[in-house]
């Protein structure tokens, strides 16, 4: 079976307790991650905030130049006004029109997916696969690999314009893909139970600041602050993680809006996309 994995990066800076906000991880960390993935032939999509786009531009066009591929990170509410508004900012700032959206802190609901829709997103990627931790808002009834989500209930498959790409979680434990989690439970676990999971499509997310030691004055619940145990190490989690897929998958690596186009191309051809409940 082949093996499609999304390496996903939510790009954002470190909010500060004076109100301000660090982008020194954006601009440190994310050449270093391009630099990796260039390593191991991965193809991402980077969930950027408009902040961001706005004052970390010249390190963030990398990303389009190495072809990744460039999503909205929305920060705050997610009113119809506010979607437009960060959108017409990472396009004026990345000269790309994103199709792609994943919510701060995955807080996704049905209004956003209809505005979402009506500024010509294609794609959403906020839903978590997963047991409820913290104060995450995840969706353990929700479907693992891509669907249409129904519009009265986004964990359930129906009719809803955009497709869902759900982030991943392991099997049985249901803990998510993302390095803060690894960083926090161990990476040996987490190579425990991915050699157990069955989908096709794996989506893993982290951030820039994994990466780093952030700044003594961020501004982060308490779940925040535990999940950068051991920070200092992310990008050796992350290396030694992509070298475990790399063995345990051979997986093909891929970006947000290749599954979209992948699921397109089953509709047309009459197949229905398959979902795993492993």
């Amino acid at each position: 079976m082949e093996r499609l994995l999304l390496v996903s990066v939510d790009v954002e800076g470190a909010r500060l307790k004076n109100g301000r906000t660090d982008y020194s991880t954006i601009i440190d960390g994310v050449p270093i991650l391009l630099d990796l993935f260039s390593g191991f032939g991965v193809r991402s999509t980077f969930f950027v905030t408009s902040d961001a786009a706005e004052n970390t531009s010249q390190v963030l066009r990398g990303i389009v130049k190495d072809k990744h591929e460039i999503g909205c990170h929305a920060w705050g509410t997610l009113e119809h006004a506010n979607l437009k508004a960060a959108t017409k900012t990472i396009t004026k700032h990345l000269n790309i029109t994103p199709i792609g959206f994943r919510a701060h802190r995955h807080k996704i609901n049905c209004e956003t997916l209809l505005s979402l829709s009506k500024l010509g997103y294609k794609y959403d990627s906020s839903i978590v696969a997963s047991s409820r931790l913290f104060n995450r808002e995840y969706s353990p009834r929700a479907p693992k690999t891509p669907y249409r989500p129904s519009l009265s209930d986004l964990c359930v498959p129906g009719q809803s314009p955009l497709l869902e790409i759900p982030v991943s979680s392991l099997p049985i434990i249901r803990l998510p893909l993302g390095l803060s989690y690894i960083k926090l439970f161990g990476l040996k676990l987490y190579k425990l139970f991915l050699s157990r999971l069955r989908q096709a499509t794996i989506v893993v997310y982290l951030h820039p600041y994994d990466l780093f030691t952030l700044p003594s004055k961020v501004d982060a619940p308490l779940d925040f602050v535990l999940s950068q145990r051991g920070r200092a190490n992310g990008f050796k989690v992350l290396t030694r993680l992509l070298e475990f897929l790399e063995e345990e998958f051979s997986p093909t690596y891929i970006r947000a809006r290749d599954i979209l186009d992948r699921n397109k191309l089953a509709s047309q051809r009459g197949v229905e996309p398959s979902i795993s409940t492993m």
